[in-house]
């Protein structure tokens, strides 16, 4: 886990940024090729849902992963 030194947003204070990247899950980075229309679904689906889309295919994949198990 890395912690920055500063908080990273003005007026935060140090002990809540610390705090927030203490309890942050750590994060890898997924690339892969998906079809144009399925990412612009994909785009809409988390606009609507007012949410990322990494938030939408990490709630995928974890419903695939458990499914499997």
């Amino acid at each position: 886990m890395t912690m920055r030194s500063r908080p990273n947003r003005r007026g935060e204070s140090r002990t809540a940024t610390f705090v927030e990247q203490a309890v942050a899950q750590e994060m890898t980075q997924l690339h892969c090729k998906i079809p144009d229309e399925l990412h612009l679904k994909l785009r809409v689906m988390a606009a609507q849902e007012r949410t990322t889309m990494t938030a939408l295919v990490t709630e995928a994949l974890q419903d695939f992963v458990a499914s499997r198990s």
